[in-house]
């Protein structure tokens, strides 16, 4: 679905770009810039008035908390079998990242891929840190449903991360779950595999 919304937005004039309203803060000027300013500045943290202070300090020290305390062990190492099948479980048909790649090449590509990508993944457990490539991906504003097509506002961004991004994640993911789902509150439902929020009350 998002595949075909960012292929026809990209390929063909999905709305009248000249006649779409950004707010004041967006200066005039090439229209991806334009974008690329609205969307900076939805992404930057901001002081509001509103904001619980108590929760914010709070949450500053427990950042603050996990940058500060060592690990409590050596870091965790992943194989070429679990790197494999991450791999597998890209899905397929969809849009290719900012360097074009889709799932459809890492599962295609050669076996001499495999030992690379997994000591990439080894390197990021051990450093602690994402490479800077892994965090970069190519935005789409695509209309939202029902809306009108000539006010910023009224656009999504729909974001496709890098491929090699989503095989440390999945990784990761699969190597913590374990110990989050022995930790989480049993009244937790919602991104909780085999658990339906439909039944949650």
């Amino acid at each position: 679905m998002f595949y075909k919304l960012i292929k026809a937005h990209r390929n063909t004039s999905f709305c009248n770009q000249a006649a779409i309203k950004f707010p004041a803060h967006v200066p005039p000027g090439d229209e991806i810039e334009r974008w690329a300013c609205y969307y900076k500045h939805l992404a930057t943290p901001k002081d509001q008035p509103e904001f619980d202070s108590f929760f914010k300090n709070s949450v500053s020290l427990q950042r603050m908390l996990l940058n500060i305390i060592p690990p409590s062990g050596p870091a965790p190492t992943v194989e070429a079998g679990q790197v494999s099948k991450a791999i597998s479980s890209l899905p397929s048909n969809k849009a290719g990242d900012i360097l074009g790649i889709t799932g459809e090449h890492l599962k295609m590509s050669p076996p001499i891929l495999i030992p690379v990508l997994t000591d990439i993944c080894n390197r990021v457990l051990a450093e602690g840190r994402l490479p800077e490539s892994t965090k970069i991906g190519l935005a789409t504003p695509v209309p939202k449903k029902e809306k009108t097509q000539t006010d910023a506002d009224k656009f999504r961004r729909i974001t496709v991360s890098s491929l090699v991004g989503k095989v440390i994640e999945g990784l990761m993911d699969n190597m913590a779950k374990p110990t989050l789902r022995k930790r989480q509150n049993r009244r937790q439902f919602g991104f909780t595999d085999s658990v339906s929020c439909n039944v949650a009350a």
